[in-house]
């Protein structure tokens, strides 16, 4: 009887369980975009969660307990942190009245930003960078 009732309790557990709002303690990846000198990041920047490489299906990342993105003109990067992250993401920058758009990209450790005339360029720092970081 003891025994039913056990599993009868951790049964009834498993939806709180399932709720990531709800348990913040757990390791949540994460990872760090820099940018380069042409963007501060007191810039609209948005970030954009995406299932598929062409991103007809982004949706904005939501900010909600400590899943969040937080920018830092100080040391000109993103430190971005989810409780587990879309296959693919984007960035839409406003920029002196015109839209910038990086094409889809995967999330990595350390990324960094550019912008050129037509977009934003995401690239992947080398792992030679983080040897002098």
């Amino acid at each position: 009887m003891n025994k039913h009732l056990f599993i009868a309790c951790m049964l009834m557990m498993v939806p709180w369980l399932s709720n990531a709002d709800v348990i913040p303690f757990f390791p949540k990846p994460n990872f760090t975009i820099y940018f380069d000198t042409t963007i501060t990041p007191d810039s609209n920047l948005e970030l954009f969660s995406c299932k598929s490489i062409s991103c007809e299906d982004q949706r904005l990342f939501e900010q909600r307990g400590p899943q969040y993105y937080n920018c830092s003109s100080v040391t000109k990067s993103c430190y971005v942190q989810s409780y587990g992250f879309a296959p693919f993401m984007k960035f839409r920058l406003t920029y002196k009245n015109k839209i910038y758009e990086s094409d889809p990209f995967v999330p990595g450790s350390t990324l960094e930003l550019g912008l050129t005339n037509e977009k934003l360029i995401v690239s992947e720092k080398s792992w030679l960078w983080k040897l002098f970081k």
